[in-house]
């Protein structure tokens, strides 16, 4: 009696592998935006503004702009955007006022 022999499939190169992956992930990407919520995740991330990154935001201005109106260092402003420094005192509450109003930033150039 003669049995019949399972085929073995031929084990998967490491390049077949990569793109079966790649396309079983870009197959669920497209699923996700489509709106199937079943395939793939997400994750969200917030990212918290320090208060010198929100007033300068608000005011458009790049570092170098923004400092000198502010008549400080650029690289003060950049410890405080990156959060290696706090700003202190005067300075903590003028950047508070500037991200809630940042049109006060052209009456505080005025007065200088």
């Amino acid at each position: 009696m003669a049995r019949a022999m399972k085929k073995e499939k031929p084990q998967e190169t490491e390049q077949e592998q990569v793109t079966r992956e790649l396309e079983e992930s870009m197959a669920q990407a497209i699923a996700f935006i489509k709106g199937d919520k079943t395939q793939g995740f997400s994750k969200t991330i917030t990212i918290e503004l320090t208060p010198a990154q929100a007033a300068r935001r608000l005011s458009g201005l790049s570092q170098a702009e923004f400092s000198k109106k502010l008549g400080i260092s650029p690289a003060t402003l950049r410890n405080w955007e990156q959060g290696r420094r706090e700003p202190t005192g005067p300075a903590k509450v003028l950047l508070n006022l500037l991200s809630r109003r940042p049109e006060l930033l052209d009456f505080a150039e005025e007065q200088t």
